[in-house]
């Protein structure tokens, strides 16, 4: 073997260990932020399954990132938050949820937008009476932009103002 390709070898190996250790690093601190939380990892006896369309994660943290589950999507409203599986399964508590946007898709369905610490959940419903019960099932406490409100109650009186509608992605 010449020298070139056993260096592009080893090289080559470096970067698929690194990547292999920074998802399983990855997994282990959802894994320990779930617990902090005080959520029970897997299944949950009070859990709402809701079936959607696809769920997404965007991170405006240093760079911005993005991310997308179409083939197994999940999410499921607890008692106290909700658990959504893009890469994976996330659990968030309703008092970290910022903002609540809502969003009719283009070709049908809805969609709703989780704002949460910088981050924002996204996931698609086939319809609107899908995303209905999502809400109807979230804390009241929850800040709604109008369209949530309208979705949720049939009036935008219950919207909180102020809040700016998300303009980013709904893939």
């Amino acid at each position: 073997m010449s020298t070139p390709v056993l260096i592009n070898a080893v090289v080559g190996v470096a970067i698929l260990v690194t990547i292999l250790t920074m998802l399983v690093l990855r997994a282990r601190s959802a894994a320990q932020r779930s617990r902090e939380r005080g959520f029970a990892m897997g299944g949950d006896a009070a859990a709402t399954d809701i079936p959607v369309r696809g769920t997404y994660w965007h991170s405006a943290v240093l760079f911005g990132g993005r991310s997308r589950n179409s083939l197994n999507p999940s999410f499921a409203v607890l008692p106290e938050g909700f658990r959504i599986r893009v890469i994976g399964t996330t659990h968030v508590r309703f008092e970290e949820i910022s903002q609540i946007d809502a969003r009719k898709m283009w070709g049908g369905g809805m969609a709703l937008a989780f704002h949460v610490e910088g981050q924002i959940f996204v996931a698609r419903f086939g319809d609107a009476a899908l995303a209905k019960q999502v809400l109807s099932q979230m804390a009241r406490t929850i800040p709604l932009t109008a369209d949530a409100a309208m979705l949720r109650d049939g009036s935008p009186a219950a919207a909180t103002p102020g809040l700016r509608p998300y303009k980013g992605p709904y893939r």
